[in-house]
């Protein structure tokens, strides 16, 4: 069975909230990329979606 950092670029962990979104971007090795956050009705749901770029693939 291969390994997840074979497998994809990126990982994220979402926190979802009423009001909030927190996410963490992180390499498939664990060592985090970036911090993500925002609102529910300011687009910060959006702003985490758009976050993976050009990855090959997500898991969430």
């Amino acid at each position: 069975m291969p390994m997840l950092a074979e497998l994809v670029d990126a990982v994220v962990g979402v926190d979802t909230h009423r009001d909030t979104h927190q996410a963490e971007l992180a390499l498939p090795t664990g060592s985090p990329v970036a911090d993500l956050g925002g609102g529910v009705v300011d687009g910060g749901q959006r702003r985490i979606r758009g976050a993976g770029g050009g990855a090959r693939s997500v898991v969430v």
